[in-house]
């Protein structure tokens, strides 16, 4: 008997969606190896399908795994602190900074180093933001 084991997704404490187990339909052939002309099963029928292999890894981080037998409350776990969240707001803050660094070479032109100076700008403002930082109003990038 397979475990009736799922996941969640919790986000600011909330639970946000659950995630059943996945299974293969039928076996999965590799290609066959050097020394032989047979395929290679690496997966069988029936055999589950790891989370991992269904989802991006940053979504995955998020998951929880769980009973399904005994499904989470509505608040299975609490959410990130404000510390966190603070932290993963200015990460990503970082991240879009760190991906604009060049429109500010010196071979960039000008009228287009002032575009992304004044988004570079309004990044580095995020932490100063009213609702900082449950509540975020991104500065969009040029185009």
């Amino acid at each position: 008997m397979k475990a009736n084991r799922g996941w969640a997704l919790c986000l600011n404490g909330k639970l946000q969606e659950v995630i059943a187990p996945a299974y293969y339909a039928e076996d999965v052939f590799g290609a066959p190896s050097v020394d032989s002309e047979e395929s290679v099963v690496l997966h069988h029928k029936g055999e589950e399908i790891a989370i991992a292999d269904r989802f991006h890894p940053e979504f995955v981080a998020q998951l929880i795994e769980i009973d399904l037998d005994n499904p989470p409350p509505d608040d299975p776990v609490p959410g990130p602190s404000v510390e966190e969240l603070a932290s993963n707001v200015r990460a990503q803050r970082d991240r879009l900074l760190v991906m604009s660094d060049w429109t500010q070479l010196p071979d960039v032109p000008e009228v287009t180093r002032q575009a992304w100076l004044s988004y570079r700008q309004g990044l580095r403002d995020v932490p100063g933001q009213e609702g900082f930082p449950s509540t975020i109003d991104w500065p969009k990038a040029p185009s």
